[in-house]
């Protein structure tokens, strides 16, 4: 037990959460290891942002827009209109690292969405070139471009455990835009590793 590897566990509920910290906490002191834990689901996490944040717990919110599916989990913090704050940015503003987290294969396809409903503000709209239509609300704009992107990439790769670099990284190619726009398309995959792909 070297605290390399995190312990990824599945949970929703802050009590659930709540007990994850301590029992880190506990096991941290008798063992004098640090152990890296990270939080998958995450429904009411928000509740715990400030010690989340103090014992340097990560979530992957899974879904990232919350959803209550069961009774368990009906404290969730659904974001603007309907609460100042979503629960991405209660845990980014208490310094939690943050992923965006996929509950279905296929759901993956819809991640450069979900990234882009969290990034943009109806509000404060950018522009790289060609329109930008997501309506999306959550983070008010107040998250860069590139913070977002690491939502549903680098810092998932963190959370996971997963050393990424050059030799790993893929180049993704899109035409009428970036992955945040809704009217780009990937032309191309570009691999370190000799495999490349032409989408168009």
């Amino acid at each position: 037990m070297q605290g390399k590897i995190p312990l990824v566990v599945e949970a929703h509920s802050a009590d659930i959460i709540a007990t994850l910290v301590i029992l880190k906490k506990e096991l941290e002191k008798q063992t004098r290891k640090s152990i890296k834990l990270t939080i998958t689901g995450g429904a009411e996490a928000h509740i715990l942002a400030k010690e989340l944040g103090e014992e340097g717990v990560g979530v992957i919110l899974n879904p990232p827009r919350p959803f209550p599916y069961v009774w368990e989990d009906r404290r969730i913090l659904p974001g603007p209109p309907l609460t100042k704050d979503s629960a991405i940015m209660k845990l980014i503003s208490h310094g939690v690292t943050v992923g965006i987290g996929c509950e279905e294969i296929w759901s993956a396809r819809n991640l450069p969405f979900d990234v882009a409903w969290v990034r943009f503000s109806v509000h404060k709209l950018e522009s790289s070139g060609t329109d930008i239509v997501q309506a999306a609300i959550e983070a008010g704009g107040l998250i860069s471009r590139s913070e977002a992107l690491a939502l549903g990439s680098v810092n998932v790769q963190k959370l996971l455990g997963v050393e990424a670099g050059a030799k790993n990284s893929d180049l993704v190619v899109t035409r009428g835009g970036d992955l945040l726009d809704v009217h780009s398309r990937v032309v191309a995959v570009l691999s370190p590793r000799g495999i490349s792909q032409l989408l168009d």
